[in-house]
């Protein structure tokens, strides 16, 4: 009976022993989480990056056949050639009808003086030579700043069609010239996203998995919701010649400096700042300046900064321990130990 009497003492402190190590391991670290008001600010890099689409605008120009003729390229796809370089050979029997299938895009160049006849196959532009059209090469470096959401939203996804190789009739198309240099990309964003953003603000931009400088050169905010954000980019990248309708990634910031959460910014005394605690738990309010914020965390100056008065005043150190969600009652007794 006693024997008995043990084996159940036993059994029941192994119970107790393995239930209070379950609390300890699964229990208290989530219960701890609750009452953990305080993190340890860390030097770090934050970055404003915006999931974008929108359209790829050269300067371009279309080159039509001078007279009917059978074709013969002497220029690759994507090549990129000086000016006045023979691109095409038109020599021989020609078509007996021209097409119309780009008699609505011609029509659209001519107006932007953008299409020109010739008849030695030579090219008056230097710039990369494509043997593809997409009806959209009429948009250009100037009429883009002028253009509504709505008759953006008309443009819908571009279509690639190939210029023939072979017998062609006088007027019809036979290659494209992209002018070498700048490049722009348009795209709308909420009234939100584009706070982001200022004229001459230089970010990067990364479309094909290649990352690329650019500069903002247009930022219009209609009376809706959105505004219309032109982007100015002067590298290459792969497909260059040929996209249109591109999905982005916009990095609008990205700054080094002592990272905090956006939730932790609070105000006193009309000033922005942090509630930091020292070694015995006394609240102190310590002002910010910020460099990036994407939302989520900020990166702000270290340990001071120049106000816009011209004044110095101590900031927030690396590995200052600062409230998460400070309360009103946190900002109200928290010193002020910036001034």
């Amino acid at each position: 009976m006693m024997k008995k009497k043990k084996t159940m003492f036993w059994g029941a402190i192994y119970v107790i022993a393995l239930i209070t190590v379950l609390v300890i391991v699964y229990v208290l670290p989530s219960v701890a989480g609750i009452f953990d008001r305080s993190y340890v600010a860390k030097y770090g890099n934050v970055e404003v990056k915006d999931e974008t689409e929108g359209y790829i605008v050269r300067n371009e120009t279309v080159y039509t056949a001078g007279k009917a003729g059978t074709v013969k390229r002497t220029v690759t796809e994507g090549e990129l050639v000086k000016g006045n370089s023979k691109v095409v050979k038109i020599s021989g029997e020609g078509a007996s009808s021209s097409s119309d299938k780009y008699d609505s895009l011609l029509k659209k160049m001519k107006k932007e003086d953008a299409a020109i006849s010739t008849d030695s196959g030579n090219t008056e532009h230097p710039g990369y030579i494509t043997y593809k059209l997409d009806g959209l090469e009429y948009l250009n470096s100037d009429n883009i700043f002028n253009m509504s959401e709505s008759e953006f939203e008309k443009l819908g996804k571009s279509k690639i069609n190939e210029l023939p190789d072979g017998k062609v009739a006088k007027g019809d198309p036979v290659f494209k010239v992209i002018e070498n240099g700048s490049w722009w990309y348009i795209f709308y964003a909420d009234s939100e996203t584009s706070m982001h953003y200022a004229k001459g603000q230089n970010v990067k931009i990364s479309i094909a998995n290649k990352n690329m400088n650019a500069v903002v050169v247009g930022l219009h905010k209609g009376k809706g919701k959105s505004a219309r954000i032109i982007l100015r980019c002067r590298q290459y990248f792969d497909g260059f010649t040929t996209g249109r309708f591109e999905k982005a990634n916009v990095t609008a910031a990205s700054s080094d400096g002592v990272v905090i959460l956006t939730k932790s910014i609070v105000k006193k005394d009309g000033r922005k700042g942090v509630i930091t605690k020292d070694k015995i738990g006394r609240l102190k309010f310590k002002a910010i300046s910020i460099k990036a914020d994407n939302g989520e965390k900020a990166a702000v100056y270290e340990d001071i900064f120049m106000d816009s008065k011209g004044n110095y005043v101590k900031t927030i150190s690396t590995y200052d321990e600062v409230v998460k969600s400070p309360s009103r009652r946190d900002i109200k007794n928290a010193k002020d130990v910036s001034k």
